[in-house]
Formats: C-alpha cells, sequence, structure tokens
C-alpha cells in the first residue's frame, strides 16, 4: 500500500476514531514510531494551534483542498492564528457524515 502524503496548509477530513467526519488542517510532519507516518492537525476549535493532534495518515483523507495562505505562513516560520484555521474550515465546511459526501460537496463547489 502506498503511503499517503500530506502537506502543510492541506485541509483533511478524519476518517477514523472519535473524531470520523471532522475536518482539519495539516500543520506538519509528526514523524512517527514504528514506521508509521504521523501529521499534526488543528482545527482552530477544539484542537488548537497550540496543541495539534498527532493523526496517522492512514486515518486521514485528502478533500483536494489546499489553503496556500496558511501553507505560506508555516513554510515561513509565522503564527497561524485558531481563527484563520477556523474561517478557512467554515468556507469549506464545518464537519461532514462521510469522506464521499465531502469530495461531492467539494467538486460540485469547485464548477
Amino acid at each position: 500500500m502506498k503511503d499517503k502524503k500530506f502537506t502543510p496548509g492541506q485541509v483533511v477530513i478524519s476518517t477514523a476514531g472519535r473524531d470520523t467526519g471532522r475536518l482539519y488542517v495539516v500543520t506538519g510532519q509528526a514523524g512517527g514510531e514504528d514506521g508509521r507516518n504521523l501529521v499534526y492537525v488543528v482545527d482552530g476549535h477544539i484542537r488548537k494551534i497550540d496543541r495539534p493532534k498527532k493523526k496517522n495518515v492512514r486515518h486521514l483523507e485528502d478533500t483536494g483542498k489546499l489553503v496556500p495562505e496558511i501553507a505560506q505562513k508555516i513554510a515561513t516560520g509565522r503564527k497561524v492564528t485558531d481563527q484563520e484555521i477556523r474561517q478557512v474550515l467554515e468556507a469549506t465546511f464545518t464537519t461532514a457524515a462521510s469522506v464521499a459526501s465531502v469530495k461531492e460537496a467539494l467538486s460540485d463547489t469547485d464548477g
């Protein structure tokens, strides 16, 4: 199975765990132990920028959205605020019932 690659600023959806269906923004790589690929994700509400959630990439699905402003801030070391994260996710969606519904809705808005 090919490993998934996620970059900072990418909007993802959780596919496993208590937070299934929740949208996050990737803020960086978390490395991993025992060969697991982990990333840090935030949502600006429960998981704020100062306490990101460490999530296995197998439990995340790409929504196809990348937020260039946030990606650039992370790359240059500038501070990203929880308000910016919330605005991005609220502009995309707040929660989703399934990965398929998010992808379907995103493809409708990209039109």
